[in-house]
């Protein structure tokens, strides 16, 4: 898939860059690197990729990750 298909391919499923990196449970800055030419999208993105937009269907974006906190790891206090 080239650079500039990917971006209308994201266009086209109504997917920011950042959308993207979250649905396709990736980082933004690899998104970005697709977009650029930098690195080649994997086989199994664009058949995922081509399916959504054949099939008309809007991917459902997970909101951004909430940060654990990990109370149960703290050591108690004597």
């Amino acid at each position: 898939m080239s650079p500039r298909e990917f971006e209308r391919v994201l266009e086209a499923l109504g997917l920011s860059k950042a959308a993207a990196g979250r649905w396709l449970g990736i980082s933004e800055r690899t998104v970005h690197r697709y977009a650029d030419g930098d690195a080649q999208v994997p086989v199994s993105t664009v058949f995922l990729l081509r399916l959504m937009v054949e099939q008309g269907r809007l991917p459902k974006v997970p909101r951004r990750p909430r940060p654990v906190v990990a109370d149960h790891l703290t050591p108690p206090t004597a």
